[in-house]
């Protein structure tokens, strides 16, 4: 008699890449898009930089952007497929016609601003948010961080990106486990010589991310949280 015909098979292996696919068909990708560039111009052409972030929950729009650049928002956003009634949060890091004066093109996000300045809102919707904590979590992967007075006092927003990939966009893998902190006038822009000063502290004594995010009390602490910033103007940089 042939044994070998009743010797059970050797068992399969399973593909782990194959189990990862199938536990996040068909979920929506994280992805982070500059929509405009902030940029330090004279009078009305000034603006600040407008950030679209994607999770599987929300659409964020972050800051708005001056009133001279409603244009260029607009078709940024069509030219990715994305109506202005479907984004469902904005985030206001201050409340200035440099970085909220379109507003109205998000009638139905829930609008996320600073503790005491609900009466600075220009557009007049009803749905608000004031937020008085140090830290605030919209969902598992964007943290609200209110600033410091050292700072400005206004908001920044930190987006954890994931290790997975399968979990990005295409056009987002890059930042993998990276933190992006979209910091508003917090950190004006990478050419600016405080923040040079205070990457190169970073850099030349290799500091390393506080521990804890309500310890960003200073332009360094800020900095050193994020592995990547979106400035009010000029394009993102690295922190290492």
């Amino acid at each position: 008699m042939n044994t070998d015909l009743c010797a059970p098979e050797d068992p399969v292996e399973p593909d782990p890449l194959e189990d990862v696919q199938s536990r996040y068909f068909g979920i929506r990708r994280l992805e982070l898009v500059p929509l405009l560039e902030g940029r330090q111009l004279n009078g009305d052409a000034a603006s600040s930089s407008v950030t679209l972030v994607r999770t599987h929950t929300s659409v964020v729009v972050v800051d708005s952007g001056s009133a001279s650049a409603r244009e260029t928002i607009k078709r940024a956003l069509l030219d990715r497929g994305i109506r202005t009634e479907r984004v469902n949060v904005l985030v206001s890091t201050r409340m200035d016609p440099v970085f909220s004066g379109n507003d109205d093109l998000f009638p139905h996000a829930l609008q996320h601003l600073r503790e005491g300045e609900l009466l600075k809102a220009s557009f007049k919707s009803g749905r608000r948010v004031e937020i008085s904590t140090k830290v605030h979590w919209i969902d598992k992967y964007l943290m609200l961080g209110r600033m410091d007075p050292s700072l400005g006092e206004g908001l920044a927003l930190f987006v954890h990106f994931p290790k997975p990939l399968e979990l990005l966009a295409n056009s987002t893998r890059h930042l993998a486990g990276k933190i992006v902190g979209i910091t508003g006038a917090a950190v004006r822009s990478a050419a600016s010589a405080e923040v040079e000063g205070a990457l190169r502290e970073i850099r030349e004594n290799g500091l390393r991310r506080p521990d804890r995010p309500d310890r960003m009390t200073d332009l360094v602490g800020l900095l050193s949280y994020c592995d990547i910033v979106v400035p009010a103007y000029g394009p993102m940089f690295p922190v290492r």
